[in-house]
């Protein structure tokens, strides 16, 4: 109750009348003023004073999609059997399955594959974990950008568009359209008449950096800039044109699609937001393809209203949204960073919910963009070459938290009942307090992880809250948390930051006292690198430690081969690090993580090094 002094009355008392919850269980109230003067209490005249928030409204996508991005680390299909059934249980619907080199390919395109690719049974187990676990699949087949896995082979380097980058096709030549649809084809084959699939095929089409870059693309926008109106209506030629030969092999690709295999073409849209609308409606690319429009940052919109009523003109109701899970802050995380991606997957029901509250078209003839479901994409490394980055089983609560999230957007009872329904936690953490840890990791200060202004100490105790939880790929999980913290340690140890007031412990500063000035001149403080050593020797002892129980964690969820691959890219630098930092203090000079560099492939100087550290 509070006292508010009006000019015509005595005294004027707010009213709170509770009239009903919200969906997060607050109360909601009705603000009244009455007054009290000479004659009694009698209602005032309105008063314009603050109202309560109201709730932001979110829609629930029709569809919610995970996306598995096999490419470099595909899990065992005895994981995907426990997997599977708990993302139907916190509310997806359907599976992106994008194969890249894991698929096995035949003929001509058996090269393409892995040497640790699915086999064909194993695809068919997959399709029959998916449908017994009530979730449709949606196969990915990159055909224009993103082929390293393919144009790096010599007997299709003929088509790259870029002869020194074979990350995309040339779309002027006729061979590049056989082997794309060669790709579909094989892929679909496998899919088509099984239960699990969806009918939809997605054809990728992002990111197709070197186009028309070739002699031979070059040739055909000076050809097509004098076709037909021969600009974009600004005078730009070479845009239009550009625009031109993307949608024409997009198109081919899409009606093959459509003709051979009777289903829908899915396509990234990043290449589509460069053409106008005129453009994009004479093309006809409208009645072949559905966009996917993916933003995976914590605001998302920021195309403009442009683009949406561009987007809505064209192709209607029939787009699509990704967020992500993991693999877009940074390409060599571990974990992902659950806070970020949370504030990505609540925006984008909220865009849903304003884009998509009316029809086609509002009552004010503003188009408005309909959407047929949400993608949560999880990619495992950002292109072929790249090193892989957090594994899907390391990835599992970050997962879990934001399909929840966006398949229960307005009932906190329900997010509560899917997440105690797939993650046990033993000590009783609900949805709500793992929400309160993510988003913590947005309020910190100081450089948190995936290089965003957050607290690292609030992303770490969101993970080791989740590693007190049962769910599948916890040991791995668990595996990824330790590996983090001791490459923590190592950067620490080198870093001019860290190490406390006094500068040394486990975070001694090696950028202040064995700096290449140091090193050159001699000249430092003997005190201060012994603190340095024996900070770097506990450090290497839990590298030790991690090693020896890191195969057979990663041997329970994956084959040998990205076993192999994950200690190199991940334990190995450290070692080196470590071995060199040791090496130059003259404070050891026993070997470090031997039977690491046995299995990696090294540069000959690191292996001469730690052969003859092996002799000593």
């Amino acid at each position: 109750m509070q006292k508010i002094y009006a000019d015509d009355v005595e005294i004027t008392v707010l009213l709170l009348t509770i009239i009903s919850k919200n969906e997060n269980g607050e109360l909601k109230y009705q603000r009244t003023a009455k007054t009290r003067g000479k004659s009694g209490i009698f209602p005032a005249r309105r008063r314009h004073l603050p109202s309560a928030p109201a709730p932001k409204r979110r829609s629930t996508p029709q569809r919610r999609v995970v996306h598995l991005d096999l490419k470099g680390a595909p899990p065992t299909i005895s994981y995907l059997e426990r997997l599977l059934p708990l993302l139907r249980g916190a509310g997806a619907t359907s599976l992106l399955v994008e194969y890249e080199d894991m698929f096995p390919y035949e003929g001509e395109l058996r090269p393409a594959s892995a040497a640790n690719a699915y086999t064909p049974a194993q695809v068919r187990h997959l399709l029959d974990l998916a449908a017994q676990a009530g979730l449709e699949v949606v196969p990915l087949v990159q055909t224009f950008g993103h082929l390293e896995h393919v144009l790096k082979l010599p007997d299709f380097a003929r088509l790259r568009e870029d002869e020194e980058s074979p990350e995309s096709v040339c779309p002027s030549k006729a061979e590049s359209l056989r082997l794309v649809k060669a790709m579909v084809d094989q892929v679909v084959a496998t899919h088509a008449g099984h239960r699990a699939f969806s009918g939809l095929v997605h054809v990728g089409c992002d990111e197709v950096f070197h186009l028309a870059s070739c002699r031979q693309c070059q040739s055909r926008l000076r050809r097509l800039g004098n076709v037909g109106r021969g600009n974009n209506g600004s005078g730009n030629n070479r845009t239009f044109t550009k625009i031109r030969l993307f949608l024409e092999h997009v198109k081919s690709v899409a009606q093959h699609v459509r003709t051979a295999h009777n289903a829908t073409a899915l396509v990234w849209d990043d290449m589509l937001r460069g053409a106008s609308a005129e453009e994009l409606q004479e093309s006809g690319i409208g009645q072949l393809v559905e966009p996917v429009i993916w933003d995976y940052g914590e605001r998302v919109g920021s195309l403009g209203a442009q683009v949406w009523k561009k987007y809505a003109s064209v192709f209607g109701r029939h787009l699509w949204a990704a967020s992500a899970f993991k693999g877009a802050f940074g390409e060599h995380l571990l974990l992902p960073v659950a806070g970020r991606h949370l504030l990505n997957n609540r925006a984008w029901t909220e865009l849903m919910w304003r884009e998509g509250r009316a029809g086609t078209a509002s009552s004010n003839g503003r188009h408005r963009a309909g959407f047929r479901g949400l993608v949560l994409t999880g990619w495992s490394r950002y292109d072929h070459f790249a090193v892989l980055c957090e594994l899907l089983p390391a990835s599992v609560p970050s997962l879990l938290l934001n399909l929840i999230s966006v398949s229960h957007p307005n009932s906190e009872r329900e997010r509560e009942r899917a997440w105690r329904e797939v993650m046990s936690c033993k000590d009783g953490k609900t949805f709500a307090d793992f929400v309160a840890l993510a988003q913590s990791d947005e309020e910190g200060e100081g450089k948190g992880r995936g290089g965003h202004a957050a607290s690292a100490a609030a992303a770490a105790a969101f993970d080791r809250a989740a590693n007190r939880c049962d769910f599948p790929g916890r040991d791995v999980h668990d595996l990824a948390l330790r590996t983090d913290s001791v490459r923590s340690a190592v950067r620490r140890l080198l870093s001019e930051e860290g190490g406390g007031s006094s500068g040394v412990g486990r975070g001694g500063r090696a950028g202040g006292w064995l700096t290449e000035y140091n090193v050159r001149r001699n000249f430092t403080s003997v005190w201060r690198v012994r603190e340095m050593a024996a900070a770097a020797r506990a450090t290497v002892e839990d590298l030790r430690k991690l090693q020896a129980g890191a195969k057979q964690v990663l041997e329970e969820v994956f084959d040998q081969h990205t076993v192999r691959t994950l200690t190199c890219f991940y334990l190995l630098p450290c070692c080196v690090v470590l071995y060199l930092f040791l090496k130059l203090t003259g404070m050891s000079t026993l070997p470090i993580c031997a039977a690491l560099y046995a299995e990696c492939v090294l540069p000959t100087f690191i292996l001469r090094l730690f052969r003859r550290a092996g002799r000593k």
